[in-house]
Formats: C-alpha cells, sequence, structure tokens
C-alpha cells in the first residue's frame, strides 16, 4: 500500500484540483476497462457453456438411443425365453422412438457429410434391427421358440447392435471430452474474472484511499501553508517580532482606546546605531544574528502590554498604550538603551551597537497612527543628530524643523529641473607662493522663496531620500562645464569636488567622471574628489574609488581630524591628499596642543606621499602658523571668499596679471 502512496506522491501534479481531476478520470478509465474486460469474459464464458450444454445434449440423446435399444434387446430376449407378452411393451415403446431419437441426434451433431453419413448408416442399421427383431417375434408366436432361437442364432442382429452401440459410444465419449473441456474452461475464465475483480477492487480501494490520504494531507499542508502565510503577513520572518502591518493595526486600535477613554499613549521609534559597519565588516548572516539579539533584549527588556515590533531593516517600534506623562516611555526607553550597552558576539567577533530613541505622545504629537508613527521618527533623527545612543522627545521646535524638511525635499525634483542649484568657488592656494592652483566647487540652492541655502540645509535631506544618486552626476558637470570655460580662458587650475558618501557605493560615479573628464576636455590629475571618511569606509566604495584612483583622478580625504577612522583611510593609500578639519585652525595660534597635533598629523602624511591641506584660514597669524607646519596647500576667507563663477574669474584674471 506504502508503495502504490508513494506511487501517487511521486505522480503528484502540481495543483491539487488537476490532481483530483486526473485521479477522477484514472478511476472511470479502470472501471470501463473492467466492464469490457468483464463482458468480454462473460461472452466468452457464455459461449463455451453454450458449446457445454451442446455437447451434454449429444452424449444425452446418443445415451437414450443406447437406452432404447437396449430396452428392444430386452424386451426380445425376455419374450423369446418367456413367451409372456408383457416383455414386448420396451419393445414397442421403444421401436416408436428409437429412429427419432437417432434423427434428433442428427440434428445436434455439426451439419458435415461424415455426420450425416453416420446418421444415415445408424437409421438404417436400426430399422435392419426392428425388422429382425418383428420377424423373431413372429416365429416365435407362429413356430415356436426352438424356431426362433435358430433364427437368432443365425441372423446377424448381434453384429448391427455391436456396430450400432460402438457408433454411439464414440459419438458420446468424443462429446463427453468436448463437454469436460468446456466445463474446465469455464471454471478457468470464472476463476479469472474474480482474480481480475478482486485485483481491481483492492487497486481501486488502494487508489481511493491514497486520494483520500493526499486530501488530508493537502488539507493539512494547506492549512499549514495558510498558517504560516498569516504569520508571515503579520510577523517579521527573522526577529519574530510583528511586523510594520501589525504594528499599525495594534496602533490604530490603541489610538481608538485611549480616545474612547480620554487618555494618552506613546509611541517609541528605534533605531540601532553602528549597525552598518556590522553588515559591511561581518557579512549580512552576522548582521541578521545581531538584529535578533537585538529583538531578544528588547523583548526582555519591555514591560508587559508594551507592544513592540520590527518595521523595517534596523528600525523598531513600540507602542506603549497607556501613558500618565513623559516620564513612562522615558523609563523605557533608558531601558532599551541600558540594554543594547553590553556587547555582542557575532561570528566570534565582539560588535557594539547602540540604539537612539524617538519618542511622540498621543494626541499631543498626533492623533492618527500615521502621523505619530513620523512624529517619534523625526525626533530619533534629531536623537542620532544629536549624537546618538539617548532619547528624544518630539516638540514645536522639531515640528517647524521637520515641515521645513518636508518642504526643501519635496522642491528638489523641481530646483534641479528649474535650474536653481549653483555653484560658489572658493580658490585653494599654494602655500609658499600664495598663487591659486585649484577651487574648490560649494554648491547652493536659490530657493525662490528661503533664499540662498548652504548645503548643510539641504544635502543631508538629499541624501536621506537617495535624490544624491541623481543629483551627483548633474552638479558634476555642471562644474566641469566651468572649468572648460576657465580652461578656453587660460586658467589651467584644479577642481576640488565634493563627492556624497552615498555616491561613493554608487556604479555609476565611474561613468560620471569619465563624462565629465571627456566632456570639459580636463586631464583626469586635475579633478580631486573630496570625501569624508564615512564615504572612503564603505565597503561597496573601495573598488569604485580604487578604480577612479587609477584612472588619474586624486582623492581627498575632507575634514580629517586625526582619528581612527581617517588613519584607516591613510592606511589604504586610496588618496593623495587630506585637508584638515576647521576645527584644527580655529584655535591657532593660541592652542599648543593643536599646533603639535597639526604638526605630527602633517609630517605623518608627508612621509605617506600624501599631500596636505588647511581650510578655514580666516586670520594671518593662522595663515603663518599653517605655512610654516609644512602644509601645502592654503584656504579660507584670508585669501579670498567663496564667490559665483562670474565674481572668481575676476579674481583669478587678477591674480594671474599680478
Amino acid at each position: 500500500m506504502m508503495r502504490t502512496v508513494n506511487f501517487f506522491r511521486r505522480m503528484r501534479p502540481p495543483f491539487p484540483k488537476v490532481e483530483t481531476v486526473f485521479l477522477g478520470l484514472l478511476a472511470i478509465l479502470a472501471v470501463i476497462a473492467l466492464g469490457i474486460l468483464v463482458m468480454g469474459q462473460e461472452a466468452r464464458t457464455w459461449s463455451a457453456q453454450q458449446r457445454e450444454r451442446h455437447a451434454d445434449a449429444i452424449v444425452e440423446s446418443a445415451d437414450s438411443i443406447l437406452i432404447g435399444l437396449q430396452n428392444i434387446e430386452t424386451g426380445q430376449r425376455g419374450y423369446l425365453i418367456t413367451g409372456n407378452l408383457s416383455y414386448l411393451e420396451p419393445y414397442h415403446r421403444g421401436r416408436a422412438s428409437i429412429d427419432q431419437r437417432i434423427q434428433r441426434l442428427g440434428r445436434l451433431l455439426p451439419p458435415t457429410a461424415v455426420n450425416a453419413s453416420l446418421i444415415a448408416t445408424m437409421r438404417t442399421m436400426a430399422a435392419r434391427k426392428i425388422a429382425e427383431i418383428d420377424q423373431t417375434i413372429h416365429i416365435r408366436t407362429n413356430l415356436g421358440f426352438n424356431a426362433a432361437a435358430n433364427i437368432v442364432r443365425t441372423n446377424v442382429g448381434k453384429q448391427l447392435m455391436d456396430m450400432l452401440r460402438s457408433q454411439l459410444s464414440a459419438i458420446r465419449s468424443q462429446y463427453h471430452r468436448v463437454a469436460v473441456y468446456e466445463r474446465l474452461l469455464v471454471q478457468r475464465r470464472l476463476r479469472m474474472m474474480q482474480l481480475a475483480a478482486t485485483g481491481f477492487g483492492t487497486v481501486l480501494l488502494v487508489t481511493l484511499l491514497g486520494m483520500y490520504w493526499r486530501s488530508v494531507r493537502i488539507a493539512r499542508r494547506t492549512k499549514e501553508m495558510t498558517d504560516h502565510l498569516a504569520l508571515n503577513a503579520n510577523n517579521d520572518p527573522l526577529t519574530a517580532l510583528p511586523n510594520r502591518a501589525m504594528f499599525m493595526n495594534w496602533l490604530t486600535y490603541g489610538l481608538a482606546q485611549a480616545q474612547r477613554i480620554d487618555g494618552k499613549a506613546a509611541v517609541l521609534f528605534l533605531d540601532l546605531d553602528g549597525f552598518k559597519p556590522v553588515n559591511d565588516r561581518l557579512g549580512h548572516s552576522a548582521g541578521d544574528h545581531v538584529l535578533c539579539e537585538v529583538a531578544q533584549r528588547f523583548r526582555q527588556s519591555a514591560r508587559t502590554g508594551d507592544m513592540i515590533a520590527r518595521i523595517g531593516g534596523d528600525e523598531f517600534a513600540v507602542f506603549i498604550p497607556a501613558v500618565s506623562n513623559e516620564s513612562d516611555p522615558a523609563e523605557l526607553a533608558h531601558r532599551l538603551i541600558e540594554a543594547m550597552r553590553q556587547p555582542i558576539v557575532a561570528d566570534g567577533s565582539v560588535v557594539y551597537v547602540g540604539v537612539s530613541i524617538g519618542a511622540a505622545m498621543y494626541p499631543r504629537n498626533g492623533k492618527s497612527p500615521e502621523a505619530l508613527l513620523a512624529a517619534a521618527d523625526q525626533a530619533m533623527y534629531r536623537a542620532k543628530r544629536e549624537g546618538g545612543r539617548k532619547l528624544a522627545f518630539h516638540n514645536s521646535a522639531l515640528t517647524d524643523q521637520i515641515t521645513r524638511e518636508t518642504r526643501l525635499r519635496g522642491g528638489l525634483q523641481h530646483a534641479l529641473q528649474a535650474k536653481e542649484f549653483e555653484f560658489h568657488y572658493q580658490p585653494l592656494l599654494d602655500a609658499q607662493t600664495l598663487k591659486p592652483v585649484a577651487v574648490e566647487a560649494l554648491l547652493r540652492w536659490r530657493h525662490p522663496e528661503l533664499g540662498l541655502l548652504a548645503p548643510g540645509e539641504f544635502l543631508p535631506i538629499a541624501e536621506r531620500c537617495g535624490f544624491m544618486r541623481k543629483l551627483g552626476p548633474v552638479l558634476l558637470q555642471k562644474a566641469g562645464d566651468q572649468m572648460a570655460v576657465w580652461r578656453r580662458q587660460g586658467l589651467n587650475l584644479r577642481l576640488a569636488f565634493n563627492i556624497s558618501p552615498f555616491q561613493c557605493s554608487d556604479q555609476n560615479l565611474i561613468a560620471s567622471v569619465e563624462s565629465m573628464l571627456a566632456s570639459s576636455g580636463m586631464e583626469a590629475q586635475s579633478l580631486y574628489l573630496e570625501i569624508t571618511e564615512s564615504g572612503l569606509l564603505q565597503a561597496d566604495a573601495q573598488p569604485i574609488l580604487r578604480h577612479i584612483r587609477q584612472m588619474g583622478v586624486g582623492l581627498t580625504l575632507d575634514d580629517f581630524v586625526g582619528g581612527s577612522g581617517g588613519l584607516a583611510c591613510l592606511r589604504q593609500l586610496l588618496i593623495n591628499q587630506v585637508k584638515f578639519d576647521r576645527q584644527f585652525i580655529t584655535g591657532l595660534p593660541n592652542s599648543p596642543a593643536d599646533i603639535d597635533l597639526l604638526s605630527g598629523l602633517a609630517d605623518l602624511t608627508h612621509r605617506l606621499g600624501i599631500q596636505v591641506a588647511a581650510g578655514g584660514v580666516e586670520t594671518q597669524d593662522q595663515g603663518m602658523v599653517v605655512r610654516r607646519l609644512g602644509c601645502d596647500l592654503v584656504q579660507g576667507n584670508l585669501y579670498s571668499r567663496a564667490g559665483t563663477a562670474e565674481d572668481v574669474t575676476i579674481l583669478l584674471h587678477q591674480w594671474k596679471a599680478a
């Protein structure tokens, strides 16, 4: 039975309904085949039974003739011996029917010439035997026993009777064998039909049991799949926490309850700090392990009734359905932050992951689930901007800031199409000759309502919404066009262009650089891409930046402060220039510690064959110090403020003429 079940399992069609139809058609065809088989066997059996009955009728007819002849002889002998007329009764009965019996036998035998001749001979011999007996009876009646006995001894009646018996016995034996054969054939076919019916019944029963088992299994698997889909629809498959859809359902129901009782509720939006380097350095498997461990710590820290969910990536959310004031969500937030202070072991490495939390209160910061979650999200970004690993509540000032950010985010695409983005340029001077050798392109947004916006006001927004991948190539081309104009005017300068960390891992950066160099006619050595530590340390950025460096394009480590990240960038030997952060220059010349630090860093970078630039030089004293410390390039308002291309063009020509 299990073999049959396994057969159906292997022959299972991809769809249960197709399988049901297929098995139903198979059963119908099997029934039809069995019916044809049974009908054929029945027809052959009936034919054999007919032949058997025909043979039995021939045997019976032959027996009746033999019995009739025996009765005639018995009556003859009895009358000859005793003279008693009662012995002649069998004779008279047999005489009347013997010829009819022979004719009946002739009709039963197959209509062949041999059988016709045999029947004719038998009728002749029977007639002669009857005539002989009649003669004998007549003599016995008239002349007595002795005379009749002499006639019996001298006639040929005995030979005729023996011949007749012999022929009838032969016919009887032949058709007796035929009847026995047909009877055995009928029995054999009946047994075959019985075995076929039994086998088919067994197969049909096993098939039905297999179909029932398959139906039960399909129903069970369907239920399991339905349950699994329902679980995945409401739960995160990695951490087993509720997902965003389930959290929004909770939030909708919880806020409706709070509104009914005029109560308060709170939402916490959590984002992990330092999680991306784990994925980049250890791989996504280790990242998944960290997320599971984080989810477990959050579960243990949450209170009964708090609803925690993973809403995407390394972002989590907590709904606190009943609070009295801000101290309740603050208490829970601090427990969550403390839970993340302990290190996590992932793939044999110890990693530290923190959490930034934003809190929003119902109904003060929002009345709908979407508004409340968005408010908590905005508060979380403020916590990150303030250093991370802390809690920040949503407030009115944040609302104004977010409103402004939303307005700017919505205007980015229009600004690109309306060409509202423009560059201001600031020269970089050779520290020894104070002659301009390069210009840095500083982006500005001339907003029609908000005025001229610095990059710090809108670039972070463009980076968060992914707009930099579209904006970056356009701006690079725009700067290249301006460099082409200056080259035609005889101003051969290098271009320092700032690259967003998001662009560093974008494969399109290589094509953008190649296109800009080709259209502007610049040599690759005349282009310097200024990149921050976060951009250089991205694992996905390394092959892209290495390819650009091999093209001959320079890479500048911007805002260099000498920390572990910056030193790691130096070790990669990708960059050929560093620019000291403004915070070093501001303390000069009154900070001996800054002077010593700058001196050491300048000496280290020079030993590695890397140029040093000092930006943000505002005073003569600062300029003297950075030049004395060995900086190769200087930049700042002391020498020239950033200005439009037209203003800088005039200034560059003045420097050239001087």
